[in-house]
């Protein structure tokens, strides 16, 4: 019993695959890489936000609900990682599926939020949204 353990490890291992830690790939942000590219996202995003607040003075054009950033960032950060992923991997892992249709779904309400738009406006893209996932999810491997 305990050379078959030892034979189902070492193949384990010889597959690229450490025990336990099966499907770990798929859980992981973008990897090692995630971690430095994180204040750089946030810097983008912050300057940004400050870019369109510091327009919009110029523009007339009004944020009535400026806190709709604070789900725009998170958004955007989700829809980087999810590019970012798909392009270490080369391919659409279920991982970055979930970036990815997490992050548009986030984007389409603080959208919504942050120019007053209609609900009426926004169910249907949501919708799409929900469709792009599952479509998504069926190209995942």
């Amino acid at each position: 019993m305990d050379d078959q353990l030892a034979d189902l490890k070492e193949k384990e291992k010889k597959a690229g695959w450490e025990a336990g830690e099966w499907g770990r790939e798929d859980l992981s942000v973008c990897g090692p890489a995630s971690k430095d590219s994180d204040p750089l996202m946030w810097g983008v995003f912050l300057i940004l936000i400050g870019l369109a607040f510091f327009f919009s003075r110029f523009t007339g054009l009004v944020f009535r609900n400026w806190w709709a950033w604070f789900i725009l960032i998170p958004a955007g950060m989700k829809l980087f990682r999810a590019l970012r992923m798909v392009d270490t991997r080369g391919r659409m892992t279920s991982g970055a599926a979930s970036l990815f249709s997490g992050g548009l779904f986030l984007l389409l309400i603080g959208s919504m939020f942050l120019f007053g738009l209609s609900w009426s406006l926004f169910w249907p893209l949501l919708l799409i949204c929900l469709g792009l996932n599952g479509v998504l999810w069926a190209f995942a491997r």
